[in-house]
């Protein structure tokens, strides 16, 4: 046998020996906090968002509350110039969640990476304890985030304004989300709670709770947000 062949063998041996996976960490072991956490997820709109399940009506400033009437105005009048993400942009976090197509998680020892299906987005979370600079507001922002046992506790700050909370719900660069995820019922639920504080559009913090379901088999589309405009069809489900 070659060195090649021999070194290929320890490495592929390493892995089945750790039980860590090679795909999703690039190599890197996965923290075992974390293990539960990686798949494909699919929200289950049916049983999100329901009241008095960790969710809370938004209570909204006078600015926010102007401001979500002017848009829901517009929607109706099938003006959706207000909503970037109609025109395929990113939705940000944390509306990005609540997109009713798949999303998969990826965990390695020092970021949580979360695919999404539509459009081909992508965030990235750093678990490394280390401190990130902010080079400019985005939609996406700049996720920070902490193991608290099978939890993932997370912190997005450096959000823009030109995102929406929900489909006309405003946001500023005041922006802070905070997010829980936790697995459970075997590792088949993922309970995702997140808290919005902006108090230039919400008079209080605004709390919401999603259930995903762990997919096993589901096939992985090639989405292409502009492709589904120009066929006339929309860039995002109504509600969302």
């Amino acid at each position: 046998m070659s060195r090649r062949r021999f070194a290929c063998l320890l490495v592929l041996l390493g892995v089945v020996a750790t039980g860590r996976s090679w795909a999703a960490g690039y190599g890197t072991p996965v923290p075992a906090e974390a293990a539960s956490l990686e798949g494909v997820w699919q929200i289950d709109l049916q049983a999100s968002g329901l009241p008095g399940d960790g969710n809370s009506p938004p209570q909204l400033t006078a600015r926010g509350e102007k401001q979500r009437q002017q848009h829901r105005r517009a929607r109706a009048r099938g003006d959706l110039s207000f909503d970037l993400t109609a025109h395929c942009s990113n939705p940000g976090v944390p509306r990005m969640m609540s997109l009713p197509t798949p999303i998969q998680i990826l965990a390695r020892a020092d970021d949580v990476t979360i695919l999404l299906e539509w459009n081909h987005l992508q965030r990235q979370i750093h678990v490394d304890g280390r401190s990130y600079p902010i080079p400019y507001p985005m939609a996406a922002g700049v996720s920070t985030g902490h193991w608290q046992g099978g939890t993932l506790v997370v912190t997005t700050r450096g959000r823009n304004a030109k995102t929406l909370l929900d489909d006309s719900i405003p946001n500023s660069e005041a922006l802070t989300v905070e997010e829980v995820f936790s697995v459970s019922q075997e590792g088949k639920r993922l309970d995702y709670r997140v808290t919005s504080t902006d108090p230039e559009v919400l008079a209080q913090p605004w709390e919401r709770h999603f259930i995903f379901r762990k997919k096993l088999e589901v096939p992985w589309r090639e989405d292409v947000c502009l492709d589904r405009v120009e066929r006339g069809e929309k860039a995002v489900p109504r509600g969302f």
